[in-house]
């Protein structure tokens, strides 16, 4: 067991309290983060951000189709499949 002088286990204390507690939150944080483990975090919500893109993009799609498309006309085929979406100048063109 090592015993320490209390005067100086104080000024230990004091020093490790200013190390820890006397920086900015960016020296702090990197006291306690492995290495790279930012990097990795800042991929992941990069990911994450163009996940959302791509995600919202087909609700608009999904809500757009859902409140125009009754309204849409249509060619169909024989076979009762849509060919193709008309433009909206010839829909527009048609009584």
């Amino acid at each position: 067991m090592i015993l320490i002088d209390p005067r100086c286990r104080d000024r230990l204390v004091l020093a490790l309290g200013l190390d820890l507690f006397a920086v900015n939150d960016e020296k702090f944080m990197d006291m306690f983060v492995a290495p790279g483990a930012i990097d990795v975090l800042q991929n992941e919500r990069q990911s994450l951000q163009k996940r959302q893109k791509i995600l919202q993009s087909c609700l608009n799609d999904f809500v757009f189709l859902a409140i125009w498309k009754p309204f849409i006309p249509v060619k169909l085929g024989e076979d009762g499949r849509v060919n193709a979406l008309l433009e909206w100048s010839a829909c527009e063109a048609e009584p």
